[in-house]
């Protein structure tokens, strides 16, 4: 009986606290992206955080607009999952040595929490590993590609030295 609560109580675990098929699908294409053999991940998701500062939200939806393909709905769930804290486990699809770090350090890649369309055939995501990323993912025969990838640094110069 002992073990069998506690292979339930594992299961649940891996169930409530894993990322899902989609999430672990584009979380490994963005890790397998990177030459190294061994890599560090940031245990948590880095948060938007617009609180008491709607001039920031605006340019960052100023910002969004230089994706061509993005759809509201992926935006708008964008938005409303990184308001939420996450923690990223290691079920990734990748032959690397992952190692998962609970510290932000320089080398570690930082993941936010990613965005949906309403059909989840499509997906945004930020990332930070030395330069930060936003990076719009299309699902298309049930397979994850990435669509668009904007380096978040240069775009927001971009956009500054407009006004």
């Amino acid at each position: 009986m002992k073990r069998l609560l506690l292979s339930v109580f594992f299961l649940l675990s891996i169930f409530c606290f894993s990322q899902d098929a989609d999430e672990k699908e584009i979380y490994s294409l963005i890790i397998n992206s990177f030459p190294e053999k061994e890599l560090k991940i940031n245990d948590k998701v880095f948060r938007l955080n617009f609180e008491g500062n709607p001039d920031e939200k605006q340019e960052f939806k100023i910002f969004m607009r230089k994706f061509l393909f993005l759809r509201k709905s992926t935006y708008e769930n964008f938005i409303a999952n990184n308001r939420k804290e996450n923690t990223i486990y290691n079920n990734f699809n990748s032959d690397k040595n992952i190692v998962i770090v609970n510290y932000k350090n320089n080398g570690s890649i930082i993941f936010s929490n990613l965005g949906f369309d309403n059909s989840k055939s499509q997906a945004l995501v930020q990332y930070s590993k030395e330069d930060v990323f936003l990076a719009l993912f299309e699902k298309k025969n049930n397979k994850w590609f990435l669509k668009e990838r904007k380096k978040l640094k240069d775009l927001l110069l971009e956009f500054y030295d407009n006004h």
